[in-house]
């Protein structure tokens, strides 16, 4: 999306806050909102890591005002092409200035490093937070858009959990998905929702019916799992999911994997989410076989984290060793297909 001169990546709509004069950033349009569960219509109120995008063209700074929209301050990070800025930025309830000034040796980046990346170093990437809602206000300064050549060529889109959000990443960057998209050199479409990922059919439609996509992966979906939903449902909804997808994309890949490890795998006590866990996985395996198309691929969870210490002690969502174990094995996989 395009905004006051500015590219809103990975936002689909914004929605003017008549008392602040900012706009509410959200990843989805209220056409496809609507019709979501109550915890990913609260989800998709949130970044999950969507940038604001620009280049400068002047000497001086480019300063942003942003704003939470929660009752507390959230972080933002920067990244200038793929390079990280080691601070982040505070972003007040009340509206916030944030300065950006593009290192000064970044202007000279050419040759084979520069041939080397996805993005242009020049390509100033605010990161907004994975959770906590965030208004935008105005741009000051000198910029334009990043021009097409500055940026990847191609774009990854991605559905699922709270593990897809970027929950526990320590930066939003460093979310499995964000990394994979970093590796096969392609832009990131994120929309995970944290403990929503319920695959309703609108949500397939509205990723099936974008064209902006080279690659399609979707972590389905421990959370259908421990909400304790029947294997029936699942089946359903999945085979909607992959059968759309493929139907509108014949030649572009699309990826599925079962739910990672996580406690009922490996703890004493929860029979009964396990056996759930395993026939999803199972399901899964199955849709893969019955839909018969070469561009479907589907993975078996456990195997792209095989380092259970690479979870947080809730023995659910990965840290980032386990966001970069996932990432590291999926590349491994993709690398031929993209």
């Amino acid at each position: 999306m395009i905004h006051q001169g500015l590219e809103f990546h990975g936002i689909d709509f914004v929605d003017e806050i008549n008392d602040s004069g900012g706009w509410h950033l959200r990843r989805l349009p209220p056409e496809v909102h609507r019709h979501l569960n109550p915890g990913a219509k609260f989800q998709y109120l949130t970044p999950a890591g969507a940038e604001i995008r620009f280049v400068p063209t002047g000497k001086g700074s480019v300063k942003l005002t942003l704003s939470s929209l929660d009752a507390e301050p959230v972080q933002v990070s920067i990244l200038w092409g793929g390079f990280a800025e080691l601070e982040s930025f505070t972003i007040e309830t009340e509206p916030t200035v944030i300065k950006l000034t593009l290192p000064e040796r970044f202007s000279a980046v050419t040759g084979e490093a520069r041939a080397s990346m996805s993005f242009c170093p020049r390509v100033c990437r605010v990161v907004l937070p994975t959770f906590g809602k965030v208004a935008f206000h105005k741009a000051e300064g000198d910029f334009r858009l990043p021009l097409q050549e500055e940026k990847p060529q191609r774009r990854a889109i991605f559905y699922g959990t709270s593990i897809t959000h970027g929950a526990s990443a320590t930066r939003p960057y460093l979310a499995w998905a964000s990394l994979l998209s970093r590796w096969l050199g392609m832009d990131c479409l994120n929309y995970g929702t944290a403990g929503s990922c319920h695959i309703e059919p609108e949500m397939s439609d509205f990723i099936a019916g974008r064209s902006d996509w080279d690659l399609a992966v979707f972590c389905i979906s421990v959370n259908l799992v421990g909400d304790f939903k029947p294997a029936h449902l699942f089946a359903e909804r999945t085979r909607y999911l992959l059968g759309t997808c493929l139907a509108a994309h014949p030649k572009k890949p699309i990826v599925a994997f079962s739910p990672l490890p996580w406690w009922p795998d490996f703890c004493p006590g929860s029979e009964d989410y396990k056996a759930l866990c395993d026939q999803y996985r199972t399901v899964l395996q199955s849709i893969g076989e019955e839909l018969t198309s070469p561009n479907l691929h589907i993975f078996h969870g456990p195997d792209l984290l095989r380092d259970v210490t690479g979870l947080t002690t809730d023995l659910l969502h990965p840290s980032d060793l386990g966001m970069i174990e996932i990432a590291k094995r999926l590349e491994e996989k993709l690398r031929l297909l993209v």
